[in-house]
């Protein structure tokens, strides 16, 4: 099986978070997005979307995050099953407008996200999800959303 997994997005801890936008934006030509936006963190972007990654530098360590891209819901399911075959406590399925996602810490306590991109909002509202699985990934996904308690955690 071939692995379809990219880094979609990550969160920098820095002390001096002007600095360190500066080396990402001098080194990789990242571009910096809305620099007055947010005194807590700078957004920095490679690439054209919707391929594009990003890059938040943030000055509250416990903003620190991960999201690494799922190519298919398949692959997002190897993976849930993998991290929850470990023992580590992954929270989800969340259905969202970017597309399905769970989320874990990983062994230093930094959040981990999973997500299978998918437009799943259009212009006229939400789309169905379905459409984009197959039919035995579909029921995957509808019998752990129906596992869910309050508070997320499957």
């Amino acid at each position: 099986m071939s692995n379809c997994l990219r880094l979609g997005s990550a969160g920098l801890y820095a002390r001096d978070r002007r600095r360190l936008a500066a080396f990402y934006q001098s080194t990789f030509d990242m571009q910096l997005q809305d620099p007055d936006a947010d005194q807590e963190v700078s957004l920095l972007t490679m690439g054209q979307a919707p391929h594009y990654s990003h890059l938040s530098i943030v000055s509250d360590p416990i903003a620190v995050r991960m999201v690494f891209h799922t190519g298919s819901l398949t692959e997002m399911k190897r993976l849930w099953e993998k991290v929850k075959a470990g023992g580590v406590p992954a929270r989800g399925l969340y259905i969202q407008d970017e597309g399905i996602s769970f989320h874990f810490p990983d062994p230093e306590g930094n959040r981990v996200t999973v997500l299978w991109p998918q437009e799943l909002q259009d212009g006229q509202g939400a789309k169905d999800w379905r459409l984009h699985g197959d039919a035995e990934n579909v029921q995957w996904v509808q019998h752990n959303l129906a596992r869910k308690p309050k508070g997320g955690q499957v």
